[in-house]
């Protein structure tokens, strides 16, 4: 949870306050909680609008914070946020990586453990997780 909660402060001194880091801050605490913008969150503002809108992509299921990640049309993009997102992580890895490191490791944790996956598990981080901010001891311990 360290991680997590630094993620959230990010490098703002505690007698500070920056709009920009209060903004995103706020950002981040609704991707935590779930709260980002959908039909079903809009619904909660106002219901009459909003009443019978479905998922703008699939036009099929209701728009909740899941779906947004989980729904059918959008698995190619998913798949494809992940994949960068691993590269992404390989190359900050080599910038402050004084050793080598093994890629394929990293890549492993991905497809054998839930962090590459794009569904709910009670038991297990998933990329969803991630994306919320929660970050997996397990990718954290291999890390260090």
């Amino acid at each position: 949870m360290a991680i997590t909660f630094k993620f959230l402060k990010e490098n703002e001194n505690v007698l500070q306050t920056n709009f920009h880091t209060t903004k995103r801050r706020r950002y981040k605490i609704k991707n935590l909680i779930e709260e980002i913008p959908t039909v079903e969150q809009r619904k909660l503002i106002n219901f009459d609008i909003y009443k019978d809108w479905k998922c703008p992509v699939c036009e099929r299921k209701k728009e909740t914070f899941g779906h947004v990640w989980r729904c059918y049309s959008n698995r190619k993009r998913m798949r494809n946020i992940i994949y960068y997102s691993i590269i992404c992580l390989i190359e900050k890895i080599k910038e402050y990586d004084i050793y080598t490191f093994d890629e394929a490791k990293i890549i492993d944790l991905f497809i054998n453990e839930s962090f590459g996956e794009v569904k709910v598990n009670k038991n297990k981080l998933t990329f969803v997780d991630i994306i919320k901010g929660l970050f997996p001891k397990l990718l954290a311990d291999f890390l260090r």
